[in-house]
Formats: structure tokens, sequence, C-alpha cells
């Protein structure tokens, strides 16, 4: 068995939570609603996953891309989420969040620092394609808050458009500002 402090285990499992609780906080700038960390994980790991798909990534490979953006945004339990504006001003050590978080899990630790690390040096395949999940599940969130009257949610859409760096990730971008949000489930109502 790997030697893992159950304590620290047990104060990070019960941490995990605070991402159900946290607010992204850009969306404020426009006036929009809350929105939980934990519902941008959730989506970012799940288009991550496709997208190293997408790329010719293998089965093992993308679950390793949802598995890092799952842990990517856990310093800001700690940190809360530092909007563009609010960075220009305040100066927060996620890296060092991250380190204190993780003490104590053991081999998962190194795991969970390096995923972090992949995505926000994005020097290797799995960093690169993570933060385009990343930025695409801000372009997705984007898109649903303009097409309800956020026009200033085109301002994110313009960004990603220009910070994406995956074919893949470039594509569906296109298709996203074509596809209005509601689409999927019109003709899905069962008529009684």
């Amino acid at each position: 068995m790997n030697k893992v402090n159950v304590r620290a285990f047990a104060n990070f499992a019960y941490e995990l939570g605070q991402q159900t609780e946290l607010t992204r906080t850009g969306w404020r700038l426009i006036g929009a609603t809350r929105e939980p960390l934990g519902c941008h994980v959730a989506r970012a790991a799940q288009i991550g996953f496709i997208l190293a798909i997408m790329e010719g990534s293998s089965r093992d490979f993308a679950q390793e891309v949802a598995t890092a953006l799952l842990f990517h945004d856990l310093p800001e339990n700690r940190t809360g989420d530092a909007d563009k504006v609010m960075a220009r001003y305040v100066v927060i050590d996620e890296k060092r969040a991250l380190e204190e978080q993780t003490e104590g899990l053991g081999a998962a630790t190194e795991i969970i620092r390096w995923y972090w690390d992949s995505i926000e040096e994005r020097k290797i395949d799995l960093g690169i394609i993570a933060k385009d999940a990343d930025y695409l599940e801000c372009a997705v969130r984007a898109r649903e808050l303009e097409v309800v009257g956020h026009q200033f949610a085109e301002n994110w859409i313009t960004n990603v458009k220009g910070a994406l760096r995956t074919t893949s990730a470039k594509l569906l971008m296109t298709e996203l500002i074509m596809v209005h949000p509601h689409e999927w489930w019109r003709g899905l109502k069962k008529l009684s």
C-alpha cells in the first residue's frame, strides 16, 4: 500500500467539496449568473477527453487529459477564481496552494502536481490539449450566456479563438460559434 497520510486525504476529500461552493468570477463582469467552479471542471474534463480522441490520442491518453483537468483548478479552492481584471492587480500563488493541498497524498501528490504543471506550462501534448479544453469550456459557457442577452460574453469567445493551439479545438470552436446552445434538445421533447 502506498504511504498516504489518511488524515491529509480525509481533509483533501472535504476540500474537494469547495468546488461546488466556489463561483467563477469572470462572468460577474458581464452581470451573468453564478456558476460553480465544479461545473466548469466537470465539463472541461469531458471536453478534454473527447478533444484528445479527436487529436488521435489513445483512450488511456484521453483519460490522462480528463484526469489532469479534474485536478487543474484545485488551487482555486484556496485562492479563489481570479478573473483577468482581478489578476491585473493581485498576485496569486496557485502553485503554493496546490503544493500545500496535496501534501501527504503519497504518490498521488507528485502525479497531481505534474498534471497541474503540464497544463500551466503547455510544453507537452497533455498540457496543450487540456488547456485547449479548459478554454473551450469557457467559450461554450460564453456562448450560452451570449444567446440569453449577455452581449459582452463575445469577448471570451474572441479571446479563446486566439488562444487555441490544437487543430481539433479550432475546428470545434468554429462549430460552437455557429450552433445555437439549445439546438441539442430541439426535437427531443416528447409530445403528449
